[in-house]
């Protein structure tokens, strides 16, 4: 069903596992006119996201009480997932997760959200979002493992511990619950992180294409295509 005409605003959820380029996709998301949330909510640039990790920091807060991190669970537990689905039948839960996308809708416009943490909270968040779109990163998984090891690690570490393994099967894991997640929709696009520093005008028109599909009446000229591949710097890979 068509979120315009319906007059809810596009729902565009980025999907990725850390250091597979979700803070890059996502900005060209917002360049393409997408809302994040206000800039002072927003996490800002670090040594390894210069420009930016684009996670709303609201989003953030409620993880956090939806899987009682607080508290000592972790989303590696083997009943992660069965005990945020559960969250859904607490109305206090169920309202706040309602209100911060009332809160997003209230702009009036497509809006965007992203933290890799999202991959491990699909089962409580997806019925809550109702019909989104997807954007889905993907990146050669052991670049991703080499990244994070250099994301978690201290330096004076980095050599006499490997975490490569480790990081491998954290990979798989997360993109394998997105796979599941979101296989019964049609409103999904996978975006190559390889390819996006490649050949960054031709993944921005790819990804404003479907962009622009998802949210009829909608449609990226030739600026907006320009600043998305701008979004996109090949020092950073």
């Amino acid at each position: 069903m068509d979120d315009a005409r319906q007059g809810t605003p596009t729902r565009i959820i980025v999907l990725g596992a850390e250091r597979s380029g979700t803070s890059v996709v996502t900005e060209m998301v917002h360049r393409w006119g997408a809302y994040a949330g206000e800039p002072d909510q927003l996490t800002g640039p670090s040594e390894h996201s210069p420009q930016g990790q684009w996670e709303w920091k609201p989003l953030w807060d409620l993880l956090v009480e939806v899987g009682d991190l607080d508290s000592g669970h972790s989303w590696w537990d083997a009943d992660f997932q069965e005990h945020i689905a559960a969250k859904l039948r607490v109305p206090e839960i169920r309202g706040k997760a309602a209100n911060l996308v009332a809160e997003m809708d209230h702009a009036g416009r497509p809006w965007v959200w992203k933290d890799p943490a999202l991959c491990h909270f699909l089962p409580f968040w997806m019925p809550v979002w109702g019909d989104a779109v997807y954007v889905i990163t993907v990146r050669h998984p052991y670049d991703v493992a080499r990244s994070w090891q250099r994301f978690v690690l201290p330096a004076q570490h980095q050599e006499s511990v490997d975490l490569v393994p480790c990081n491998l099967l954290r990979w798989q894991h997360m993109m394998r619950m997105v796979l599941r997640a979101t296989a019964g929709t049609d409103r999904r696009l996978f975006v190559e992180y390889e390819a996006c520093v490649r050949q960054p005008q031709m993944q921005a028109r790819r990804l404003a294409r479907f962009l622009d599909e998802q949210s009829r009446g909608k449609s990226a000229d030739k600026q907006t295509l320009l600043a998305m591949a701008r979004a996109v710097n090949p020092a950073f890979w």
